[in-house]
């Protein structure tokens, strides 16, 4: 699928290149935001937001783009949050996905662990 922004041609990734309304593709869209958000990965947050932001613009019911901009304001005060504590310090180190990178070596949480930033200290509880 293509959408035309008058700019930009952007692509959906292969993953989403299954017969779906427009409605279930910005629903699945807006799942992966809910889930980054729910880890605590801003990085990823930051980045799908900024590569599905035309469509969001183009095809989403005003509903669905009310949710997208909550998470677009959200997502401003993340990365202030970030920046002053350092990134990854807004990862939820109890969430069962971030575990699993960790037990996987995926995702190296040491240098979180050594910033003095609150959100960090919510694993010790």
């Amino acid at each position: 699928m293509t959408v035309d922004t008058g700019k930009i041609e952007t692509r959906l990734p292969p993953l989403f290149l299954v017969e779906q309304s427009d409605n279930e593709l910005i629903d699945e869209l807006l799942k992966v935001l809910r889930f980054s958000e729910e880890c605590g990965s801003i990085a990823n947050m930051q980045r799908q937001i900024a590569r599905y932001e035309p469509f969001f613009n183009s095809i989403a019911s005003e509903e669905q783009r009310n949710e997208y901009n909550s998470f677009r304001d959200r997502l401003r005060e993340y990365l202030a949050y970030e920046e002053q504590y350092g990134t990854g310090s807004l990862l939820n180190l109890s969430h069962p996905f971030i575990r699993q990178q960790i037990c996987r070596g995926a995702m190296d949480v040491r240098r979180v662990l050594l910033w003095k930033a609150p959100k960090v200290a919510q694993i010790f509880r």
